[in-house]
C-alpha cells in the first residue's frame, strides 16, 4: 500500500489479491450449477490456484522483509492453512461455512444467528435429546426475531 492507501501494483499484496481475485472468478462463472456441480469443479479447478496461492505464501514468507503488514498477513494465512489443513480443522471450518451459508439462504442475520447458537445450545442437553436442534436449523419458525434479516435492531442502522 502506499501513504494512501492505495495498493502498488505489482507489489506482493497485489499479488496476493490476484489469486483471490481467481478464486472470486471462479466462484461467479459457476454460481448457476447445482451444488454438486459446484462441488466437483471447485475441487479440480480451485485446486491448482489454492496450491499456486500456499507456493506463493511460502516463497514470500522466505524472503527478508520489514513490511510488518505483509509479515502478518503471511503468518495469519499461514495459521488459517494449518487449522483447515488438518482433517478436524477441515471438518470444523467446513461445518462452520454450511451453517453460514444456511443461514444466508433462510435470509438470517449470520451475526445474530451464530450469537444465538452460542449462546443458547451450550445450555441444551443436544447429545441425549438430538431433536431438540430442529428448533436450531436456520430454516426453523422458532428463530428469535432478532436472527432475522427483517428485524433491525441494531443502534448502528438507527438513525
Amino acid at each position: 500500500m502506499d501513504n494512501k492507501g492505495k495498493e502498488i501494483p505489482g507489489s506482493k499484496g497485489a499479488e496476493s489479491r490476484e489469486y483471490i481475485n481467481l478464486l472470486f472468478k471462479l466462484e461467479d462463472e459457476m454460481k448457476d450449477l447445482t451444488y454438486n456441480e459446484k462441488r466437483d469443479k471447485r475441487q479440480d479447478a480451485s485446486r491448482s490456484i489454492l496450491d499456486a496461492f500456499w507456493t506463493w505464501v511460502n516463497e514470500t514468507a522466505a524472503l527478508s522483509t520489514t513490511n510488518e503488514k505483509l509479515t502478518k498477513a503471511l503468518t495469519y494465512a499461514t495459521n488459517q492453512r494449518l487449522f483447515a489443513d488438518t482433517p478436524k480443522g477441515a471438518t470444523a471450518n467446513a461445518g462452520l461455512y454450511t451453517l453460514v451459508e444456511s443461514a444466508k439462504a433462510n435470509e438470517l442475520d449470520v451475526y445474530e444467528y451464530l450469537k444465538y447458537l452460542l449462546n443458547e445450545m451450550p445450555n441444551k442437553d443436544f447429545n441425549n435429546h438430538p431433536e431438540i436442534l430442529d428448533q436450531y436449523l436456520p430454516w426453523s419458525t422458532e428463530l428469535p426475531d432478532e436472527c432475522r434479516l427483517t428485524h433491525r435492531h441494531k443502534k448502528c442502522l438507527e438513525k
